[in-house]
Formats: structure tokens, sequence, C-alpha cells
């Protein structure tokens, strides 16, 4: 009868120790989510809905298209491969980009990084390049944000405007 007490005993401090080391992972996993949680409270945000969106959305036409135009022309010069402007404590963007709230200038890459957000970020995209021109025709300027469909998307913000030539099949009535 004294053999009994004790597997009892044993029994019940196995299933104290299996359920110690389950409440100690399920502590663990509920500590790992509140770190994860408060970091992504201090991660900005790289969706439309973000100050970095709204800020590019901001800019108005005439400072796009300056925009355009400063970036072409560092663009084409083929001196300047690997000119990169990158954000720095206490700089600031050259001329004609100093007065951009923005992350990285890279006119040979055509583009320039709003915001950065871990994996993905937010960009203004420059198209249609003359040197470039046979990639893409049309002179523009595209916001992009986001990782992923449903929250990454484009928009553009600025195209050169052409002149619409006359559509040749429309003919002049003769009355």
């Amino acid at each position: 009868m004294n053999a009994l007490p004790h597997l009892l005993n044993e029994e019940d401090t196995e299933r104290s120790s299996k359920f110690g080391c389950l409440r100690g992972a399920i502590t663990g996993l509920i500590i790992f989510a509140a770190i994860l949680w408060v970091i992504a409270q201090f991660m900005p945000n790289c969706d439309e809905d973000s100050k970095a969106v709204a800020y590019a959305r901001s800019l108005s036409q005439e400072r796009l298209k300056k925009l355009y135009y400063d970036m072409e022309r560092l663009a084409s010069d083929e001196s300047l491969l690997d000119l990169c402007y990158e954000e720095k404590p206490g700089e600031t963007f050259p001329e004609p980009f100093s007065d951009l709230q923005v992350l990285k200038i890279r006119p040979q890459m055509a583009n320039i990084m709003v915001q950065g957000c871990f994996d993905h970020h937010v960009y203004l995209r420059f198209e249609g390049f003359a040197h470039k021109r046979s990639m893409q025709q049309q002179r523009q300027i595209v916001l992009s944000w986001g990782e992923r469909k449903p929250q990454a998307g484009e928009q553009v913000l600025w195209k050169e405007q052409t002149e619409k030539k006359p559509d040749s099949t429309t003919r002049a009535s003769s009355r």
C-alpha cells in the first residue's frame, strides 16, 4: 500500500512538469507577440493611407514636372552612374532636391524612395526618360506603395502633356 501513493506522486509530478513546460511555452509566445506588436507601432507605414503617400500626392504638378526633368538630366549623365543621394542626419539633399522629404534619390535607377518599411517601400518612379525612350514612351511619374495586393498599388502623379495631333481618319464635312 505504501507503493501506490508513491506512484501517484510520480504521475502528478510528471503531469505538473508537462503542464509547466506548456505554460512556459505559452508565456514565451505571449511575450514574443507583445514585443513584435510594440516594434510594429514604431515601424513606418508604406500603405496607401501612409504619411509618405500623402506627402507624395501633395507635391504640386509644377514641382513634379521640375523634378522629372532634373532627374532625367542627372540620369542621362554617364559620369554619374553610381549617384545615389541618401538622407543623412544633419545634411540636406543638394539642389534641386533640397526641399524633398524623402530617403533616397537614385537618378540612374529612375526612382526616389519616399519611405522604406522593412521589405516594402513608397517610391516615385520616373518613366520615359529620353535616353531610355525605347522602353517607355510616356514621360510620367508613378507613385507606388505597399508590398503586395490588395494593399499595394500605384498611381500616376504626373504625366507630360502632349499636344493632340489631328486624327487622320476625321475629315471635315464639305457642306
